[in-house]
């Protein structure tokens, strides 16, 4: 299933489900639910879970946050030798509240410790990146540490999340060395300057990050699924769409999931239309659970699903 190194943030999710319509403004009865997550944290988990043998290189702090998340792993059997706890610091946190189908309404992100991930803690968990076939980093890094990774390991092919609008400008001068990105259409706009208000518009903002160098391009398109597009020596372009009338419990998972199925796909040497089946059908495995990532995910349940959905080329 090949192996990953994941360098990239860890926190602990606070987040709110409405029992009933979500009302603005007002107290909404509902339920709280505690549970670990990150972005990088996630999809270690996530690829694991997958089959995939995993190493994570993260920051934890001292209090019982850290506790839950470095047991979540270990339970998961993700290596975290290169991650640190570092002492009279708490854990990032990320707070969010969801509408009554389960999708993301908003969220506050503090992730500050992340910025703790820097180049020197690379350098000492160097040998988890050097022992890996791909490289996950997300942008919740400072961008120091992107660009230290993408100079620094020359031979890894590394996968960019981007995480957010706000955050995606981070890697900004660091494309030209990733082999892959997955961004949402917001994201793409960030760092390619191309406004995508139609589907015309994926492949012109897909062509301006494969000019910057980078091989494969995954823009996640939310609901309706996952646009790919690869330059190289299997060049493709399209669309998997996502299977419709599933169940959504979270959908905040879901993109961490597809990027952990993406990482597995890109270690196989999978062709990229097939990659983006088995990210979208992970998506839709993670959004059945109210966890961020649903226990129930594995490499037999994801190609289930993914034989189930075809490819459309553009």
């Amino acid at each position: 299933m090949g192996r990953i190194a994941v360098v990239g943030g860890s926190n602990v999710d606070i987040q709110g489900f409405p029992i009933n319509h979500l009302t603005l403004g007002d107290s909404n009865p509902g339920r709280i639910v505690i549970t670990p997550g990150g972005v990088g944290r996630n999809v270690a988990e996530n690829a694991a879970r997958m089959g995939s043998e995993v190493r994570l290189i993260s920051a934890f702090g001292d209090d019982e946050g850290a506790a839950l998340l470095v047991k979540s792993l270990s339970d998961a059997g993700v290596d975290i030798s290169a991650s640190c706890v570092l002492d009279d610091h708490r854990s990032s946190s990320y707070l969010c509240i969801l509408d009554e189908s389960g999708r993301l309404h908003v969220a506050v992100s503090d992730m500050e410790l992340a910025a703790e991930i820097t180049p020197e803690l690379v350098e000492r968990g160097r040998e988890a990146i050097e022992w890996s076939s791909v490289c996950v980093i997300d942008a919740n890094l400072p961008s120091a540490t992107i660009d230290h990774i993408c100079r620094s390991f020359p031979a890894r092919r590394v996968l960019l999340d981007s995480v957010s609008e706000a955050k995606a400008p981070r890697a900004a001068g660091s494309l030209g060395r990733l082999y892959a990105i997955k961004p949402n259409r917001r994201e793409a706009e960030v760092l390619t300057g191309v406004s995508i208000r139609s589907d015309d518009d994926l492949p012109r903002a897909a062509e301006r990050l494969h000019g910057e160098g980078i091989t494969a391009v995954f823009i996640s398109l939310g609901a309706r699924g996952l646009f790919f597009s690869a330059h190289g020596k299997r060049p493709a372009c399209g669309v998997v769409e996502a299977p419709s009338g599933g169940v959504v419990r979270n959908a905040s998972g879901a993109g961490d999931a597809m990027t952990a199925a993406i990482a597995m796909g890109i270690a196989e040497e999978a062709r990229v239309e097939d990659i983006a089946r088995n990210a979208v059908a992970a998506a839709a495995i993670a959004m059945e659970s109210e966890l961020p990532v649903n226990p129930a995910i594995d490499g037999a349940a994801v190609s289930r699903r993914a034989d189930r959905l075809s490819a459309a080329a553009w």
